[in-house]
């Protein structure tokens, strides 16, 4: 070998190694930067579509509860009765104030619209119409209302996402469309008709596109079909709504793809055809489970249809990928070209190498602080634990939300933040993820209760990532407080079960609570059960002759005294007018008499004065015992009416048992 192999080939073997691994080492730190990032942007809009469809399930429960429905039944639905009108003002200004939903509809049991607010955009701005009596529509065999009109209280139908569709076209410009439709009760709970809100979901889709308009990097939503819902390549979307699109589907493109995402709550791969990020979205089903650990069964949101899901789609086409990972110009062609053209000055190539390493280097801490600004600046909380449940991260927004600064919080174990019935099994959770993959809190959002360095406890909505990194684990957690979102679902739990006078329970609650006891006491047979009904004696001559505000305030007082005499275990409610109920669990016959002639001589006893006036008056009382004859609840329930009635006719004043 020649001096000039023994000096060149060496170094040039030294240089292209270390040429190779740096250009080897720049390119996974920014595909890992990249995959994070993607990510990163799923999780942010499936918080968006899940908040989304939050507020509008708000708006339409709180709508059904307007003032001018009380006054409305089967009877006397027609576009020309008064409160029908006024609601129909109501309706449209409440529409002036919700752009995002193109129409608002009332109809009747029969499938008629009753009222109908439309929406008008033109380059002027939108527009609000509400359509005359003449132009209304019978929807009597549109899915949405042949679904909805079967539903029990307070249950809420929600459509499948589909183009609008007028007089049996598709409506142009297209109107990506979901129809939320609740049924509507009178005070008796009579239903008379259900209430449609069609949420136009371009907005939606505007919050897609936007999520990467900074990078040129778009979001597809597709549904469980495989169909595009929204594409960057519009041209093929809606398949499904047009003759011959049905192999215009990305699972027909895709099709070993497809097995993988159709089947998988969420995750990447990196394909031929590039890097995929996907998410299983469930709107229907994440509703109904974040309100189902503290909601009665009459909030709960029926699923319609079950299987109704949505993908969450980032695609970056394999050009795409290469060119953000390695660039054209990379180092080992920096470093090769250098080598073959200027091998006799090895000591220039070796400053040139280090001077490279260096830029590469500043490039890198780059990348890395803008992956930290992107962090620091979300809104979310954003916390990495390693796989011993150390946090080696916590941005700002977490800091803000408990309350640490960073450097408190980094280096310490998450059990720092989490409660204390969580504390125990975190660590065993992460374990059993590591040893068996099995995802029982990673890649599925969950609602936990988090705990704030003054120790307070509140709710949040974790999402939690995993990631394998050589032989060491990182788990990323974002997360949301939604103190206030649980407030708002606990006023709307109090708004449907508390009578608005009184503060007592309403009668739909009273319902529900009579069934659950009668079913209880039936199922354990040594279980007593005996149930109250009180009515005002002659409460109408308080109304006529002192007015209504001294007869709400007599039945206030009234329901005031049936709260004392009664035990923490009874449920009292107020029936109706001035008809009250007293559930009495575990009571027998005798039992509930005492507590009938107690309350019955407290009321007798009782008198309120209101503008100068001393009132009072007596309570008639019926009693009934469960019985082995009784079938139902509404058996129970009847023979106290008779009581009452018995109570009634013999002189009022008095309690009598059944």
């Amino acid at each position: 070998m020649t001096p000039f192999a023994r000096l060149f080939i060496p170094v040039a073997a030294v240089i292209l190694f270390f040429a190779i691994y740096l250009d080897d080492t720049q390119a996974s730190n920014k595909q890992q930067a990249l995959m994070n990032n993607e990510h990163l942007r799923i999780s942010q809009q499936l918080q968006t579509i899940h908040q989304t469809f939050d507020n509008i399930i708000a708006d339409l429960v709180i709508l059904s509860k307007h003032n001018d429905f009380e006054h409305i039944s089967i009877a006397n639905i027609n576009p020309s009765n008064q409160h029908v009108q006024e609601l129909a003002q109501e309706f449209k200004q409440f529409h002036i104030h919700k752009p995002h939903y193109d129409q608002i509809r009332f109809l009747n049991l029969s499938g008629m619209e009753i009222i109908r607010t439309n929406r008008f955009n033109s380059d002027n701005g939108s527009s609000i119409e509400i359509v005359a009596p003449n132009k209304l529509q019978s929807k009597k065999h549109r899915p949405y209302f042949t679904q909805t009109v079967g539903l029990s209280n307070q249950e809420v139908h929600i459509s499948p996402m589909e183009l609008n569709i007028e007089h049996r076209k598709i409506q142009q410009p297209i109107k990506p469309t979901i129809r939320f439709s609740i049924p509507l009760f009178d005070s008796k709970g009579v239903k008379f008709g259900i209430l449609t809100l069609n949420y136009n979901a371009s907005s939606l889709f505007q919050q897609l596109k936007e999520s990467g308009l900074k990078d040129g990097l778009y979001l597809s939503l597709l549904n469980n079909q495989g169909y595009w819902l929204e594409d960057a390549d519009t041209s093929r979307t809606w398949g499904f709504m047009y003759t011959g699109g049905s192999n215009n589907t990305f699972k027909h493109q895709h099709p070993q793809l497809w097995k993988t995402i159709s089947t998988s709550p969420s995750g990447q791969i990196m394909h031929r055809d590039g890097l995929f990020t996907f998410s299983q979205v469930h709107p229907l089903a994440s509703i109904k489970k974040r309100l189902n650990d503290n909601t009665p069964a009459e909030l709960l949101y029926r699923a319609i249809p079950k299987t109704y899901t949505w993908i969450l789609i980032s695609h970056i086409p394999a050009a795409t990928v290469a060119a953000i990972i390695r660039p054209s110009a990379t180092i080992y062609n920096i470093v090769t070209a250098s080598l073959l053209a200027i091998w006799f000055i090895i000591a220039l190539i070796l400053v040139q190498q280090q001077a490279v390493k260096k830029d590469t280097q500043r490039q890198l801490a780059e990348k890395d602080s803008h992956i930290r600004h992107i962090v620091d600046a979300a809104m979310n909380g954003i916390i990495t634990i390693n796989e011993h449940g150390i946090i080696e991260s916590f941005n700002p927004a977490a800091a803000q939300m408990f309350g640490y600064d960073q450097d408190e919080a980094i280096g310490q174990n998450i059990a720092m933040i989490v409660s204390s019935a969580d504390e125990k099994t975190h660590d065993a959770y992460i374990q059993r993820y590591i040893d068996t993959r099995e995802a029982h809190i990673v890649g599925k959002p969950r609602e936990v209760i988090a705990k704030c360095k003054d120790g307070r406890l509140f709710p949040i909505e974790l999402f939690v990532t995993a990631r394998q990194i050589d032989d060491h684990w990182l788990f990323v957690g974002i997360l949301h407080d939604i103190s206030e979102r649980k407030a708002m679902q606990a006023k709307l739990i109090e708004l449907a079960t508390t009578d608005g006078l009184t503060g007592l329970f309403n009668r739909a609650h009273f319902n529900d609570k009579l069934n659950e006891e009668f079913k209880r006491a039936k199922r354990y047979q040594q279980h007593a059960l005996s149930l109250m009904i009180l009515d005002a004696d002659h409460f109408k001559s308080v109304n006529d002759y002192y007015g209504h505000p001294a007869g709400d305030a007599l039945l206030i007082a009234i329901a005031r005294m049936a709260q004392q005499c009664a035990r923490e275990t009874d449920v009292v409610a107020r029936y109706g007018g001035e008809e009250f109920v007293i559930i009495m669990p575990d009571s027998n016959a005798n039992e509930a008499l005492q507590l009938a002639e107690r309350l019955r001589k407290a009321i007798a006893e009782l008198e309120i004065e209101y503008e100068g006036n001393n009132i009072n008056r007596t309570v008639s009382i019926g009693i009934a015992c469960l019985q082995e004859s009784d079938k139902d609840s509404d058996m129970l329930l009847s023979r106290a009416d008779q009581a009452l009635y018995h109570a009634k006719e013999s002189g009022r004043n008095k309690a009598v048992l059944n």
